[in-house]
């Protein structure tokens, strides 16, 4: 035993130089500093180190933590200080003591000084708290102040009883407070040998890069420990447990989104509590992966048909590319358009929820259709949130919608076109693609070609047609297109309009089919027209017109003679002339004849006959009997109203001279006769 405590001495006399030694490097920082993030090199140098070595390498030494601030006056009457109150009156070295490599039931020990940095002379002794594994001993005597800038030396003895971690805390007392120095005995620990840092150069974008690293347990124990990372980095397995020497793989992915470059940290997270950091770096690019177009004009394609173009997806890489094509540009536009469907769910619940407790009011059995709506709402949030945007459009289609494409191939993508209505479309699909930060667009558009419906001719001029005359004529209705296509007539409300009738007003035409339309044409009213007739085809924007103009007039006549001239008439002596009235029309034409009064007495003039109905082409003899009423000169007008045609709608002039004649009696004298009745 005497032996054994001699070479202790010897040894402690060793320890003692070496930290003399090691003093001379160590510098005093106001307090410690953050740990560090430990690396896995300097994990496994720390832990390969023995207590001496470990010791020796120290550089740094902080004030110790002040639990307790103590009456300075109770223990002396020196009450100036020349050391903050914030600090402690001795500082010790090491700041903390630590022991590894232990062998259980082995005694090590380690020199702990404590140096006065007052500039008076203090008093410091250790409290010990029960511990059967540490023991702290002095050579100095009991209450001797420790002189300025001069050191307490304590030999502080640790005796492990088995390979575990041992943590305990000597608790010293100055004249103005209590520190703590704490002490640890570390036990075997699992050391992997991660690299410090982990490069992924030139990745590229949206695709995950994997890095396979090889790591064995270097240390004494076995290894059980954790592995985190955060995006776009990942890691796995995410925890294990490894034997000594023990080996495994650990798979780093690195999966950007964007191009740039990275950084980030895989976290070791070991049992034992120690966390080493592996550094990662990570530069994400674009590579050659590329539409051969960027946009694609359809051929017009008639409503209810399908037209079809192809394009080419080019991968000019070594990687699988997968694409798919989508509705957004963007993965923020498409979480946006997530979020305002799900609103719209949300406000279509509550309203439904209200609706259903109003009926509960007056049905309370009603209530158990509140789980059912609950649950039919949680499937359509469930179809939500999963749902990945892919492009759809009423008439646009891309087939495939996604894939894989290999390295250096490519693939060709089928465009269909099926247009509804009559009208340009377009649209844009994004390729969302592997190795392409942003979305690839591609723009489509197209023409839908509805029916194509002509007719024989666009215009019609039928001219001047008499009044209530019927009139027939014929148009041809022709299918020019490819599709089926159905017609109907919309309604005129003009003044001639409704006086076309059109049979039929409306049918259904195969390709190349031909329909003749039988046109009818018949009016009281007369006038000139210019009337536009509209018809609809079924799936088409444009509509089908045809144009008919004309005039209506009324019917047509001739009379024989210019004027009639009774020339000298004698007064109240009748006068005869006589005129032929000639319908030249294709329709009866009804007559008044009739001279207008101009204050004249009696009647003056006798038409005859004065009115009827005068077939088409046929002439009618008129008779006139002037007797006048007056001496004067007449200008006068027989004036013609057609019933068709209104009145007055024509004057024949009358003249003629009334006068009296001149009597002249050669005997001045009657004589008077005799005058016998005989029987």
């Amino acid at each position: 035993m005497a032996e054994q405590a001699k070479e202790t001495r010897s040894f402690v006399k060793t320890k003692v130089a070496s930290l003399a030694s090691s003093r001379k490097l160590t510098k005093l920082v106001k307090e410690p500093k953050k740990s560090q993030k430990l690396v896995p090199s300097s994990f496994m140098s720390k832990m390969s180190l023995s207590t001496q070595e470990r010791l020796q390498a120290t550089r740094e030494v902080y004030p110790p933590k002040i639990i307790e601030l103590l009456d300075i006056g109770a223990s002396t009457t020196n009450k100036d200080f020349s050391v903050d109150i914030d600090q402690a009156l001795f500082q010790p070295f090491p700041s903390e003591l630590i022991f590894q490599q232990l062998v259980p039931n082995t005694s090590y020990e380690m020199i702990l000084t404590l140096k006065n940095l007052d500039r008076v002379a203090r008093h410091v002794k250790v409290t010990e708290k029960d511990s059967p594994y540490f023991i702290v001993t002095s050579s100095r005597p009991v209450g001797q102040k420790i002189a300025p800038g001069m050191e307490a030396t304590y030999i502080v003895q640790f005796t492990p009883t088995e390979d575990k971690d041992y943590y305990h805390e000597l608790v010293f007392v100055t004249e103005r407070e209590k520190f703590v120095v704490p002490v640890s005995g570390l036990g075997s620990r699992g050391v992997l040998d991660f690299p410090d840092d982990i490069h992924f150069t030139s990745s590229p974008v949206k695709y995950k890069s994997c890095k396979t690293i090889l790591v064995r347990n270097v240390g004494k124990k076995e290894a059980n420990f954790k592995l985190e990372t955060n995006k776009p980095f990942s890691v796995s397995p995410s925890h294990s447990i490894l034997a000594v020497n023990g080996c495994t793989q650990a798979n780093v992915e690195f999966l950007p989104n964007n191009t740039g470059d990275y950084t980030g940290e895989l976290t070791i997270h070991y049992d034992t509590g120690e966390v080493v950091y592996v550094q990662l770096y990570g530069t994400a690019i674009d590579v050659n992966v590329r539409l051969d177009k960027s946009s694609i004009l359809m051929e017009s394609t008639y409503i209810g048909l399908c037209s079809q173009r192809t394009l080419t997806l080019h991968n000019r890489t070594d990687i699988v590319s997968h694409f798919e094509w989508k509705l957004k540009s963007t993965v923020d536009e498409e979480e946006l358009h997530r979020e305002i469907i799900k609103q719209e769910l949300s406000d279509e619940e509550a309203s439904s929820k209200r609706s259903l407790l109003d009926r509960c009011v007056h049905n309370p059995y009603l209530r158990d259709r509140i789980s059912i709506l609950d649950h039919n709402f949680d499937k359509r949030k469930a179809l939500i949130n999963n749902e990945r945007f892919l492009f759809y459009d009423d008439v646009f289609s891309i087939d495939p919608v996604e894939g894989e494409l290999w390295p250096h191939s490519q693939i060709d993508v089928t465009i269909s076109f099926q247009p509804e209505k009559a009208k340009n479309y377009s649209s844009v699909a994004y390729c969302d693609v592997t190795g392409r930060e942003s979305r690839l667009p591609l723009r489509l558009k197209g023409e839908g070609l509805g029916p194509k419906l002509r007719f024989s001719f666009d215009s019609l001029d039928i001219q001047n047609i008499f009044v209530n005359s019927a009139h027939a004529y014929e148009v041809v209705l022709e299918n020019q297109g490819d599709i089926d296509a159905s017609y109907s007539m919309r309604p005129s409300s003009s003044l001639f309009g409704p006086k076309f009738t059109f049979n039929p007003s409306s049918g259904h035409l195969s390709p190349d089919g031909l329909q003749a339309i039988q046109i009818s044409f018949s009016s009281a009213a007369l006038g000139s027209f210019d009337e536009e007739f509209e018809w609809d085809i079924e799936g088409s924007n444009e509509t089908l017109k045809l144009r008919i103009n004309g005039s209506v007039i009324g019917p047509t006549f001739q009379f024989d003679t210019d004027e009639i001239n009774f020339n000298t008439v004698s007064y109240g002596f009748p006068s005869v002339r006589q005129v032929s009235l000639t319908n030249t029309s294709e329709v009866p034409m009804s007559f008044i004849l009739r001279v207008p009064a101009h204050g004249s007495k009696g009647e003056e003039f006798i038409i005859n006959p004065n009115k009827g109905v005068l077939p088409p082409s046929l002439h009618q003899n008129i008779t006139i009997t002037f007797t006048p009423a007056e001496v004067k000169e007449y200008t006068r007008c027989l004036v013609l109203d057609v019933e068709e045609a209104g009145k007055e709608v024509f004057s024949l002039p009358i003249r003629a001279n009334c006068v009296v004649p001149d009597v002249i009696l050669h005997t001045k004298s009657l004589h008077s006769l005799c005058l016998t009745r005989t029987h």
